[in-house]
């Protein structure tokens, strides 16, 4: 039997629209992240003025991250009062205006200083969209599907999202292998072709919003909500404090327990993007000053990498049907703490643009990431709580290490060297495998007698 075959048309239906929805809003941001050093060139002071310069390119690159606690604070809400449906497609729209704005933003030869800070804000809003967008679907698909479906299915949001930045990546080496700069839309009018990308990202996502229209909220929040809604209405306080219980799917119930489970979460969540941050972003110096690879050799040779990012995440989202996803991320642990030895003293060694090929496909691989474990993690938090939840913890360690490494990286490199990956990987790992263990071994919440649940039926 396939994967698939339990699920009703609905469902799928419902699958086939968000994993839509996240390879689209990942292609747009990612477009942004291949394209960076030509799109900054547009946007931000030049190279003359060294200061605005520096400020407004790293801003750019951090705003992403940095403006995502208060996206998770606005959607957060949103996805816990309103309800899941209304969230996932206000961020799809978000991400349109997003895309739109950047395409049609005049440059800072034209606009000047008002530009730059535009480009930043257009930036941070791509982020808080991208970030409600891949929880908003792991959340709205781990509350409508059960395990072991729920796995895979969850996993292969992630295997969308690295589609998007593939696909992305793919358009960028097509204008750059056949040497188009700019495509004529009309005889008298010019478009440089990485605006017409986020022209069309506008449309596509356009009509996403609009699919997602279709989506029906998940029955966990549906009913909470009702339950909830009911006995607050009757003014019964002992049927709301029995319905919020039920809705803690795990023994995070005690406020210190919560934060204690959030905290080492939001820990654990640090440790895959020092991984892609590696991958993508330090690969850049690495090539370009280590071997002299230009702009758009490292193009493309970050698209074969991505392309065995989607294979492995694939693989992963596949064998997590029946090889438990927590079994998954031990042996990552186990692989990548080899790698974390040996990284430095092959990056002093190496001789050739494929041997660092090589070091991102084993770091990609093997690298620490939740998934395919997320709805593991997802369930252990309250259901009227879990999108606030799962939204902040994202946000800001994503913000936390991003911000981090875009300016420790460099120090780190100048004092120690290669040697300075230590000091980043292992705490990362280190923190991921006190997360897996303290999950692993938290114990269920006790179950509430049938007699105070009969109370809560609805009639």
């Amino acid at each position: 039997m396939g994967i698939l075959s339990s699920l009703t048309s609905k469902e799928k239906e419902s699958i086939g629209i968000l994993q839509a929805g996240t390879f689209l809003e990942y292609f747009d941001l990612f477009l942004y992240i291949h394209l960076a050093a030509l799109i900054d060139a547009c946007f931000i002071p030049p190279s003359e003025d060294i200061n605005g310069n520096i400020f407004f390119s790293s801003f750019a690159f951090c705003a992403v991250f940095l403006f995502r606690p208060l996206g998770a604070l606005i959607f957060g809400w949103i996805g816990d009062h309103m309800g899941r449906k209304p969230t996932i497609v206000m961020t799809m729209f978000l991400m349109s205006i997003s895309c739109l704005g950047i395409a049609a933003l005049p440059s800072y030869a034209q606009g000047g200083i008002l530009v730059a800070w535009v480009f930043v804000a257009l930036r941070a809003i791509q982020g808080i969209a991208s970030m409600a967008e891949i929880i908003g679907a792991e959340v709205y698909l781990t509350e409508t599907l059960k395990p072991p479906v729920q796995y895979p299915i969850v996993a292969f949001i992630d295997v969308c999202a690295s589609m998007g930045s593939f696909v992305a990546l793919f358009i960028i080496t097509l204008f750059t292998f056949f040497g188009i700069e700019k495509i004529n839309l009309f005889s008298s009018f010019d478009i440089e072709s990485w605006r017409m990308a986020f022209f069309m990202g506008f449309w596509i996502a356009i009509i996403g919003s609009f699919a997602r229209t279709r989506l029906r909220e998940t029955p966990n929040f549906v009913d909470m909500n009702y339950r909830l809604k009911k006995a607050q209405n009757r003014g019964n306080k002992d049927e709301v404090d029995h319905i919020k219980k039920l809705s803690d799917q795990g023994p995070v119930i005690e406020k210190w327990d919560r934060i204690k489970s959030l905290i080492i979460y939001s820990a654990l969540l640090c440790a895959g993007p020092t991984c892609i941050y590696f991958v993508y972003v330090y690969s850049s110096k690495f090539l370009s000053t280590r071997f002299g690879l230009s702009f758009i050799d490292i193009i493309h040779q970050n698209l074969f990498v991505s392309f065995i990012q989607v294979i492995v995440l694939s693989i992963y989202s596949y064998v997590s049907y029946w090889v438990y996803p927590m079994k998954i991320l031990r042996l990552k642990i186990v692989v990548f703490s080899i790698i974390i030895v040996i990284c430095p003293f092959w990056l002093d060694v190496m001789q050739s643009p494929w041997e660092f090929f090589i070091l991102q496909c084993l770091i990609i691989t093997f690298g620490p990431n939740v998934s395919p474990a997320m709805p593991i993690f997802l369930s252990k938090f309250p259901i009227l709580h879990r999108f606030s939840y799962g939204m902040w913890t994202y946000a800001w360690s994503r913000a936390f290490i991003y911000t981090a490494l875009a300016f420790g990286v460099f120090y780190l490199d100048l004092w120690i060297g290669y040697k300075g990956w230590w000091f980043i990987f292992i705490p990362a790992t280190a923190a991921f495998a006190i997360g897996i263990w303290y999950f692993e071994t938290m114990k269920s919440m006790p179950k509430i007698p049938p007699e105070n649940i009969a109370i809560l039926e609805p009639s």
